[in-house]
């Protein structure tokens, strides 16, 4: 069977990170994400679908003023974003989602779900972090905290 929300099919697998997909935003309120769109799925998968993953959309409004929290992706760098167009990746705009709003990605009359090139998966990896204001800066000091936590 077959789930549909709105107009999209959910997906029926687990997503794994740098897959592309679109995700209906339908519902949330502005200035959240309000339409289908693009996104790159963070979460890391899992064998043991829990159904919700983190994403992060794209955009093809540039922002103004572009942040560190951005990544561009070049026109014509990937066949299932519009062409001629830059692409960008809105790591500020991190979400939480149900599968039931994903759906595979149409590139070449085909359904799929492509995944971006392991240099923009980091990009946006970082762009998160920098969208977070790096929170953890003590786990990666060592400090004396986190060397309390740890078991003997």
């Amino acid at each position: 069977m077959m789930l549909r929300f709105n107009d999209l099919l959910m997906i029926q697998f687990a997503p794994s990170p740098g897959m592309v997909l679109m995700c209906d935003f339908r519902g949330f309120i502005e200035p959240e994400m309000t339409k289908v769109r693009h996104v790159a799925v963070l979460s890391p998968r899992r064998r043991r679908q829990h159904g919700t993953c983190l994403v992060v959309p794209f955009s093809t409004v540039a922002p103004n003023p572009v942040e560190s929290y951005h990544h561009r992706i070049p026109a014509n760098s990937y066949t299932f974003f519009k062409r001629d167009t830059d692409v960008w990746a809105k790591a500020d705009m991190i979400t939480h989602v149900s599968l039931v709003r994903l759906d595979r990605v149409l590139d070449g009359g085909k359904y799929g779900s492509p995944r971006l090139h392991p240099s923009d998966l980091e990009c946006i990896q970082l762009a998160v972090w920098e969208a977070l204001a790096k929170p953890f800066p003590l786990l990666l000091a060592g400090s004396e905290s986190l060397q309390q936590l740890r078991p003997r």
